[in-house]
């Protein structure tokens, strides 16, 4: 907010940061296609691979459409209990923590928002999000909450390189 006497107050902006240490990060790998659906990721060849911070499509170079990403990353938990994971997503999108889907929110569709619940303990859990294009608008967003975390998108200070 910025103030000056005898001047009207802007109006309030917020932005969320992470910090970011060494080790932190998601891996990706980025595939060209026409899908209807979450392609097999095992048997296709990546275009391309990398590192991001964050599950969302801001910073890998793609196509316009036609693409699908597969990111793996491990989350830290800090406290045991009920944690709920959200994809939001145009087009389709899965989570999975540790091996299990979480949440699948997959197929040809507009924006849509989905969501799961799993049993967390304390400790470093294999998180995994596929997602694909097959035209139109792109969006993915990760969101998730639990004992004591409010929904939000998954910070980058909790995820970790494999």
């Amino acid at each position: 907010i910025a103030i000056k006497n005898g001047m009207i107050k802007s109006k309030k902006t917020e932005k969320a940061f992470s910090i970011i240490k060494e080790g932190n990060g998601v891996n990706y790998r980025y595939f060209e296609g026409n899908w209807k659906n979450i392609p097999d990721f095992k048997k296709l060849e990546p275009t391309s691979k990398g590192t991001v911070f964050e599950f969302n499509l801001n910073r890998i170079d793609r196509r316009k459409a036609s693409f699908a990403i597969e990111f793996l990353s491990k989350i830290k938990i800090d406290k045991a209990g009920d944690y709920t994971f959200y994809t939001e997503s145009n087009d389709g999108s899965k989570l999975f923590i540790d091996g299990v889907e979480v949440v699948n929110n997959g197929g040809l569709h507009d924006n849509q928002l989905r969501r799961g619940k799993i049993k967390l303990e304390p400790g470093k859990h294999a998180i995994k999000v596929l997602y694909f294009d097959g035209g139109g608008s792109q969006h993915l967003e990760i969101s998730y909450q639990g004992p004591g975390i409010p929904r939000q998108i998954i910070p980058a200070s909790v995820l970790f390189k494999n």
